[in-house]
């Protein structure tokens, strides 16, 4: 690994740390997303080194197709390598899946976001030495990074050791670890709360119409009541992995149904307004 590919990692995290302590849902987005890309980079270093000379020679050809280009077949090939655990891997492809989310769909997860970061974080540093390579290539003609001096790495003469390593993740990780149990306690809170806005959107639905539409909902009903349970029962676990998979299989059953009442209030309300509209026009008798 080059020295100035890995001092862009450590930029990048170092400001993925700045975004972490501003404890705001878009810092925490934002660091979210620096972390995401830092695991990506780190994983497509590992991943390039697994090139064979066909594969170089498509390359030249422009005909090669990366069998690591999707971020879950970087973290699958790195289990197959034993690199990182099933559980390291189910945290970072979840983790991936939120990041896409605020990236892309503009689904902002706050009341979580600043938690995941943190826990992101962490996993990243529990397996970054596994992810690094344990040689560098230096390039004498060009200074050693500045970031690598600002935390203690000697440029003359270069010298990068595991301890240099574990003392800039210990850094990164001072007092940004979030405990576990509150992390699921987190998840919970986020599930119940979002369940709580649908219960009351579906009042608020069947005291605008008739009982049409309120009988259509009593399969939205059942499923609300069956993810409170499971919500409740998340409060209690203590492995991330384990926590952020159940979080993630009720977020993912639960978003549609959040859009499909937010949807049916939206029409309903449009609809109450040009009512009044209507009401407002009779009664002045306008020409």
């Amino acid at each position: 690994m080059d020295i100035h590919f890995l001092a862009k990692l450590i930029e990048q995290i170092e400001e993925a740390t700045a975004q972490i302590d501003k404890n705001t849902p878009t810092g925490s987005r934002l660091a979210l997303i620096l972390i995401d890309n830092a695991i990506e980079i780190s994983m497509w270093n590992i991943t390039n080194y697994e090139r064979s000379n066909e594969d170089y020679i498509e390359i030249i050809n422009g005909t090669f197709k990366d069998p690591y280009s999707d971020f879950r077949a970087k973290t699958k090939f790195l289990v197959s390598d034993s690199i990182i655990t099933s559980g390291t891997k189910n945290i970072f492809d979840i983790c991936h899946h939120f990041r896409n989310e605020v990236y892309h769909k503009n689904i902002m997860k706050d009341l979580i976001i600043n938690d995941l970061a943190k826990i992101y974080l962490e996993t990243y540093c529990g397996v970054m030495l596994e992810l690094l390579d344990s040689s560098f290539s230096i390039d004498y003609r060009k200074p050693v990074p500045q970031i690598l001096i600002k935390y203690g790495i000697k440029s003359n003469p270069f010298c990068l050791t595991t301890e240099n390593i574990n003392e800039i993740i210990s850094i990164f990780l001072n007092n940004r670890l979030c405990s576990h149990r509150n992390f699921s306690q987190t998840l919970a809170s986020d599930i119940e709360k979002r369940i709580n806005k649908v219960w009351e959107d579906i009042n608020s639905i069947e005291s605008l119409v008739n009982e049409k539409i309120p009988s259509r909902l009593e399969t939205e009903k059942r499923t609300l009541d069956s993810f409170s349970r499971r919500a409740h029962k998340l409060n209690c676990v203590l492995d991330v992995s384990n926590a952020l998979t159940r979080y993630l299989r009720i977020d993912i059953d639960l978003i549609p149904i959040e859009y499909r009442i937010d949807f049916i209030l939206a029409m309903l309300d449009e609809e109450l307004d040009r009512y009044r509209e209507d009401q407002y026009t009779e009664t002045f008798d306008f020409p």
